[in-house]
């Protein structure tokens, strides 16, 4: 790819991102920080003096990652001051969109403009992947680490040896699960040039700068081993079925792009007469000769990977932990387009444009409804607290967005303890077990933070039981486990107090005479 051509790229992606705002997108940059994006980047970052400190916070339980994106988000407050919404979600569109670029120039190597072009976008268009490019989370760092060192494969000059290994290093402190993208990439791609060499030794060449990956790791093994031990009681996902496994695979093989690209890509290679452009290789021999390819297309047996940790270890399988699967699209999509023609990949990459463009106006209207929720919280809150008496929120998800940028600040506030007695009491089926375990879950994750934090403050029921009036803030929507009613749920929890609806996310419940 020349520098014209990657000038051209960059103008593209720029005019992309800076016309969201144009067509009412800003929330995307701007809604509230939600539970995750607080307390899992931006608390191990407040008050710390040193990027040791960091480190020593994420090692104390301050969150259960690698520090990488700390590092980065205290050096982005050190050079801005205040980390705003904006801010925060800007390093993940910066990140997202130059994994993007990696995208389309590991497939230029190999193909035309049209079907890397139309790869890339195809990538792009993934419902996860646009969640992720404006959430301040591990996910969209992960996405540019993992291209670029599926970049890095293509060359075995001195300054990518140098790239690669930095890029290693990147994809193991990112997020614990980035040494399983890191080994399929590697794996395959030493698969890729043994299997059209036969020369071991260059394949194994083409990944030793990689090791600096797993010297990187190995130094953060106290780091991971104090996380587990803080993080026994916290494990959310739920363990390992069929089920887990059929969702996964709807998320990233069982839906429109791939399947269509799978059955294009099957018609061209049951039609060997059709004629092919000479130089451009487009069967999947030729395009697998390139490392880069190979390794990107080695990430769609992330979930098998996570699957594995899932036996061996702790249940793993979680869509965002697989994250890194949506790359394994562009070789495929890059395949089946470059056999259709010029007029047909134009028509593919146009198609793809206008999925893309259908996701983020869904993404758009999401993060709206987010944020007016919040929005109508606050003010419920602004409400409650002339009354002077208890305001209790059902969960973490629900106070985090209102209370979580000022959590020092004194307040009334508290999150509910509920015992396993009345969580039965909610959710009596054993079908609900799941739902009794994840409220379980989060009442735990609500007292580590506050050891962790001093914050939130907890609240037990059975000292509110005690206590003659108290409000509960949320919406029917936000009520555990859907109960569908604050009314039916206080009747469960509290049947000594009278509840009285005062506004729709506000109620005040009262000790009966």
């Amino acid at each position: 790819m020349s520098r014209r051509e990657l000038l051209w790229v960059l103008v593209a992606l720029a005019v992309a991102i800076g016309m969201l705002p144009l067509a009412g997108g800003a929330v995307l940059w701007t809604h509230p920080l939600w539970l995750d994006e607080l307390c899992c980047t931006v608390f191990p970052t407040i008050g710390a003096a040193s990027p040791v400190q960091v480190v020593a916070n994420i090692a104390r339980g301050q969150d259960y990652a690698p520090p990488l994106l700390h590092l980065l988000v205290w050096g982005v407050g050190r050079l801005v001051g205040e980390l705003t919404p904006t801010v925060l979600r800007s390093i993940s569109v910066a990140c997202v969109a130059l994994a993007l670029l990696f995208v389309y120039a590991t497939l230029r190597r190999r193909f035309d403009r049209v079907p890397s072009a139309a790869a890339a976008v195809a990538v792009a268009s993934h419902p996860l992947v646009l969640a992720h490019a404006f959430e301040a989370r591990f996910y969209g760092p992960w996405l540019l680490f993992a291209a670029a060192f599926a970049w890095s494969l293509g060359s075995l000059t001195r300054r990518n040896a140098w790239l690669q290994a930095t890029l290693a290093v990147c994809l193991v402190t990112i997020h614990w699960f980035g040494v399983l993208s890191l080994a399929l990439m590697c794996v395959v791609a030493v698969a890729a040039v043994v299997a059209f060499t036969g020369r071991w030794r260059e394949g194994i060449l083409r990944i030793a700068p990689s090791g600096a990956g797993l010297l990187a790791l190995a130094a953060l093994m106290p780091v991971a081993l104090a996380q587990r031990t803080g993080s026994s009681d916290f494990l959310w996902i739920p363990a390992l079925s069929g089920a887990q496994i059929m969702g996964i695979a709807q998320v990233f093989f069982l839906t429109a792009v791939p399947i269509i690209a799978t059955l294009l890509l099957a018609l061209e290679t049951l039609s060997p007469d059709v004629a092919r452009p000479v130089s451009v290789p487009v069967t999947i021999r030729d395009a697998l000769r390139d490392p880069g390819v190979a390794a990107l297309g080695a990430l769609a047996f992330m979930p098998v990977a996570l699957v594995a940790v899932s036996i061996l270890i702790q249940p793993s399988l979680f869509e965002r932990y697989a994250i890194v699967t949506v790359l394994c699209w562009a070789p495929l999509v890059a395949l089946a387009l470059a056999s259709v023609g010029r007029s047909g990949g134009v028509i593919a990459l146009l198609l793809l444009g206008l999925l893309l463009g259908r996701n983020v106006r869904s993404a758009i209207g999401e993060r709206r409804a987010f944020a007016e929720l919040v929005r109508s919280n606050t003010a419920a809150y602004e409400q409650a607290k002339p009354l002077n008496v208890p305001i209790v929120f059902p969960d973490l998800h629900t106070i985090y967005p209102v209370l979580g940028p000022a959590r020092l600040e004194p307040t009334r506030a508290r999150v509910l303890d509920l015992p396993d007695s009345t969580l039965r009491a909610l959710y009596p089926s054993n079908r609900l077990e799941w739902l009794r375990r994840r409220t379980r879950v989060e009442i735990n994750s609500a007292w580590s933070h506050n050891r962790v934090y001093g914050f939130p403050a907890v609240v037990t029921s059975a000292e509110l039981s005690a206590t003659p009036r108290f409000l509960v803030l949320a919406s029917d929507l936000r009520i555990p486990g859907g109960v569908k009613q604050a009314e039916n749920w206080g009747r469960v929890v509290f049947p000594n107090h009278r509840v009285t609806r005062i506004g729709q996310s506000l109620s005040l419940f009262e000790k009966a005479p």
